[in-house]
Order: C-alpha cells, then structure tokens, then sequence
C-alpha cells in the first residue's frame, strides 16, 4: 500500500511538471505574439510619422504658392492702378482737345461768315485743327490701348484669385489629412505605450 500512494505522489508531480510546461508554452507563445503585434503598430507607427513628414513638406510648399500668388495680386492692383490713372488722364487730355477744336472750327466759320480774316490765318487755323485732330486720334489710340491693357491686367487678377482659391482649398484639405494623420499616430503611440 505505501508503495502505491509513493507512485501516486510521482504520477501527481508528473502530471503537475507536464501541466506547468504546457503553461509555460502557452505563456511563451501569447508574449510572441505581444511582441509582434507591439513590433507592426511600432511600423505602423512610424509608416504614420514619414507620411506626416512628407504631407508636411507639401503644406510647407502650398503656403509658399499662397504667398507668391499673393505678392502678384497685390503687383496686379498696383498694375491697375497705374493703369486706371493713366486712363483717366487721357480722357481729359482727349476732352480738352475736343473743346479746342470745337472752339476753333468755330472761330474758323466766323472768320469765313465775315471775311474779316486773311487767307493765311483761314489755312493756319485749318493747319491748326488739322494737327489738333491727329493730336486727339493719337490720344484715342492711345486710350484704347490703356484700356485694352487694363482688361488683360483683370484677366490675370481674376485667375490669379482663382489659382489661389484652388490652392487654399489643397491646402485645407492637406491640413485636414495633417491632422488625421496626427490623431492616428497619437492613438498607436498609446497603444503601443499599454502594451510596452
């Protein structure tokens, strides 16, 4: 009899041995897998940092087109500017000269009416409206052209404003990813500092 319970005390410690190994494994095998799930999120983690990095430099490059857009639009109102100044002098340069030759034709059927004046002053005074009216068409083109220019300088604001209402809405958009991209990484950076 006391040998049986001696071989049951050693099947006991057996079975016990073999039920601590198989714990053992077991235990090994769950920090395996720990370890590699803490070793994907860490590449995940920084997968995540270099597309911060690189969706940072395209901001970086977005704000300095913003910028640039916005020095030309203030040099296309500065442009403007000259050019509506310019535009309003000759229309009252071309206003004077118009009164000049109304006034002198004028004068020129006076003088015809009443003989009162020489021929040469008749052809003078024709000379003299004659010069005045190229002076005056000189002074047209001169407006047409302006006006022409500032026309094109409008064109080149409207779509300058419209490049730069195009590269701030990327620009929103980036910003946006930016900060999806921060609250993922925030998130595996906790998930990884749980399980470390």
């Amino acid at each position: 009899m006391a040998l049986d319970g001696g071989g049951s005390a050693v099947q006991d410690i057996i079975d016990k041995t073999k039920r601590v190994e198989n714990m053992a494994e077991d235990v090994d095998k769950q920090v395996n897998d720990v370890e590699k799930r803490v070793k994907g999120e860490i590449q995940q983690k920084q997968s995540l940092e270099q597309q911060m990095n690189k969706v940072n430099s395209q901001v970086a490059q977005i704000q300095g087109e913003v910028s640039s857009l916005e020095s030309s639009l203030v040099t296309a109102e500065q442009e403007r500017a000259v050019k509506d100044d310019q535009i309003q002098t000759l229309r009252e340069e071309i206003a004077h000269q118009s009164d000049m030759i109304a006034k002198l034709v004028k004068e020129k059927k006076s003088v015809g009416d009443g003989k009162q004046k020489s021929e040469e002053e008749i052809q003078a005074m024709e000379d003299k409206c004659n010069h005045l009216s190229k002076v005056k068409g000189k002074l047209e083109q001169a407006l047409d052209e302006a006006e022409d220019a500032l026309e094109r300088e409008k064109k080149v604001k409207n779509d300058v404003e419209k490049t730069k209402r195009k590269i701030e809405g990327d620009l929103k958009l980036t910003q946006e990813a930016v900060g999806d991209l921060e609250r993922a990484k925030t998130e595996l950076n906790q998930t990884v500092a749980r399980k470390e």
